[in-house]
């Protein structure tokens, strides 16, 4: 299968998505990992959520200019609100440079409360998860943290996608995410 419809049936599975998921996806490259989020983004814009992309290895301005060349109005909904780039939670850590599974939980409870309060449909919420290799003490702990985030987002509307690059996670830290979300 060529590239265009690989796309069309990545979009095609992402569109069947409904509130409360939460996805797992490893890429090799940028341009796998671009291609999932644009996907992934397209189909939260085109259901009235609110998107966010929380940064890591590509910067926000990469994936808009992508957004932009796959024909989304990146100006508009950013504006809007639809659209939101966001730096990696800070308040995930702390002094003890240690990652914190309960401010990461809360502060994506907060933003789905937020998107729900604003009249958004749900939240389309895309994470490189890069940023907790920021901490003395992180990866070792995602998979408790992605554990815990499949139970706090029962009921909640919420399409998580969390993406992990294999370039930066060891092939055992990689099996563990696919056990441990339930997509």
């Amino acid at each position: 299968m060529d590239a265009a419809g690989s796309q069309e049936r990545l979009r095609a599975e992402l569109e069947r998505l409904e509130p409360p998921s939460h996805l797992c996806v490893s890429f090799r490259s940028t341009d796998e990992q671009l291609a999932i989020a644009v996907a992934f983004l397209q189909v939260g814009l085109s259901r009235h959520d609110q998107c966010l992309y929380v940064e890591d290895g590509v910067a926000g301005a990469t994936l808009t200019r992508e957004l932009q060349a796959a024909g989304v109005d990146v100006e508009a909904s950013a504006r809007t609100g639809a659209l939101r780039v966001l730096p990696a939670p800070a308040g995930a850590g702390g002094p003890s440079r240690e990652f914190s599974i309960p401010q990461a939980l809360e502060w994506i409870a907060h933003l789905t409360d937020e998107a729900r309060r604003g009249g958004w449909s749900a939240l389309h919420y895309l994470a490189d998860m890069g940023w907790v290799l920021r901490y003395d003490r992180g990866v070792e702990r995602v998979a408790e943290f992605e554990s815990r985030l499949n139970q706090s987002l029962v009921g909640q509307p919420a399409v998580v996608l969390c993406q992990y690059d294999r370039n930066r996670f060891s092939p055992s830290v990689i099996r563990e995410q696919i056990a441990t979300h339930p997509m």
